[in-house]
């Protein structure tokens, strides 16, 4: 049976195995969460970049016309698109604002002149709005199928984190989309302070019971050793191979036989052995079996004579080893 105190050891094993597991799993977790906010970042840095670029392209344009602005406050649920080649009659979903129709207009009139979207221009504006500035990004665009990267690259790491494509017009010609390579370490060096308040609670949980654990271990180490000297000075040692019991670090020569017969007291200590018993296990078929027993007995309880041990008769029951009352 397993006593209360390693019952107990084993449970602060299990409730610190469970606490570093909570943290390794919650630690990753917490990772995944702050890469994904990151993410959500450069989305947002890549929206905010668009619309920064259009008003500097689009300003520049306005101050040589006497563009009308009163009807930016209104909301529409249909807009006429007039192009060279057809005429679109668009059904938004939702109602939008007039002015926010009018970007797409604009920025789908723009791409065909020298006021398009620089992807230079645009990259820097985008790197400026980003977080995580240190690391290279940069800007993918696309009008009508045609790729132009930033700093006349002609593609991206293929490492890096690309946002999802969006479209700048109505009709999807424009199509703008930006990246940023970085590495492992990002969502630990940008993760909110909120995240590592949770993670440095959760250590300070496993350091406490680190602590307690080390203390329980230290306590059980000290009774198992009172255990182990207490079980050295009851316990009778047995030296098969030289013929010898040890008592208190005392050698005492005895036959095997004798050993054997004691052994099995000290087995059995905690009732009484028949002489019936000790017939049957050794001498079973002898008829001379009574005599063995007695000299056996009295040299066994000679031997024991100068210890604190005693083999004692239990009346009508038999014999039984006494243990030292002070041990």
């Amino acid at each position: 049976m397993v006593s209360k105190r390693k019952l107990k050891r084993i449970s602060y094993i299990h409730l610190l195995l469970t606490g570093v597991l909570v943290f390794i799993l919650s630690g990753t977790g917490l990772y995944l969460y702050s890469y994904s906010m990151l993410k959500q970042q450069t989305c947002n840095a890549l929206t905010d970049a668009i619309d920064i670029d259009y008003h500097n392209r689009n300003s520049i344009i306005s101050q040589h016309s006497s563009y009308n602005n009163s009807h930016y406050n209104r909301k529409i649920k249909r807009y006429k698109l007039v192009t060279a080649d057809s005429i679109y009659h668009i059904t938004f979903k939702d109602s939008i604002y007039t002015s926010t129709a009018d970007k797409y207009v604009h920025q789908l009139q723009m791409a065909k002149t020298s006021y398009a979207i620089c992807p230079d221009e645009l990259a820097q504006i985008f790197r400026e709005k980003l977080s995580a500035k240190e690391y290279p990004s940069g800007i993918i665009y696309r009008y009508k199928g045609h790729v132009q990267y930033n700093q006349n690259d002609s593609i991206s790491p293929q490492t890096a984190y690309r946002t999802p494509v969006k479209p700048v017009d109505f009709l999807g010609h424009i199509r703008i989309q930006g990246w940023v390579n970085y590495d492992f370490l990002a969502p630990i060096r940008y993760m909110p302070y909120g995240l590592w308040y949770i993670l440095i609670l959760e250590l300070l949980v496993i350091a406490g019971l680190s602590v307690i654990y080390r203390k329980q271990q230290t306590s059980f180490s000290d009774r198992m050793g009172e255990d182990d000297r207490q079980s050295v000075s009851t316990s009778i040692l047995f030296d098969w191979d030289n013929k010898e019991i040890i008592i208190q670090g005392i050698p005492y020569n005895m036959s095997k036989l004798d050993m054997q017969i004691l052994a099995m007291f000290q087995e059995q200590n905690h009732y009484a052995i028949t002489r019936q018993e000790i017939k049957e296990k050794f001498w079973p078929n002898s008829i001379n079996a009574e005599q063995n027993i007695n000299t056996h007995i009295s040299f066994i309880r000679k031997v024991l004579k100068n210890t604190d041990y005693e083999l004692i008769t239990v009346k009508e029951k038999g014999y039984k080893l006494k243990l030292p009352d002070n041990p």
